[in-house]
This record gives C-alpha cells, sequence and structure tokens, in this order.
C-alpha cells in the first residue's frame, strides 16, 4: 500500500522441487519512484523466511529491462 491505496501485487507460488517462484506488478502510475524495488525486495525477503523454499526465482522477459536490473541488484543470477 502508497498512501492507503494498493498500487501493487507480489506472489510467490511453490513448486513440487520447493522452488518459489515469484511475481510481481507495480502500478504503471507508480513507476519510477523506487516502490517497485522496495515491492520486491520485501518479498524476497518474506520469501527467505518461508521454511519450505530451497530457492527463489524470478522469470523475466528479457525486454523488461527495469526488471531484470532489479533482480541482479538483489543478487539473483540470470539463467539463459
Amino acid at each position: 500500500m502508497f498512501n492507503q491505496d494498493i498500487i501493487g501485487s507480489f506472489r510467490l507460488d511453490i513448486d513440487e522441487d520447493q522452488t518459489g517462484v515469484i511475481s510481481y506488478l507495480l502500478d504503471p502510475s507508480h513507476h519510477g519512484k523506487g516502490l517497485g524495488q522496495l515491492l520486491l525486495c520485501e518479498g524476497v525477503e518474506k520469501g527467505k523466511e518461508h521454511r519450505y523454499i530451497k530457492k527463489l526465482v524470478g522469470y523475466v522477459k528479457e525486454e523488461n529491462k527495469v526488471s531484470l536490473h532489479l533482480f541482479k541488484k538483489l543478487d539473483f543470477e540470470e539463467d539463459s
């Protein structure tokens, strides 16, 4: 929430290999404010606390440069 408005979502699906698959979305009207990084960072931290998850992954389209940058900033490794 931002100023009492819901501006995005973070979802973590746990697959059969105990991998947490990250999905997040930020309302385009809030892009460029650092909120996507905050949302992703908070979600990743919560995922790391989950005892059933062995690893976290995020699938990002190559053209989504901002999201790729954010995942790299959080020390995710790129897998081609």
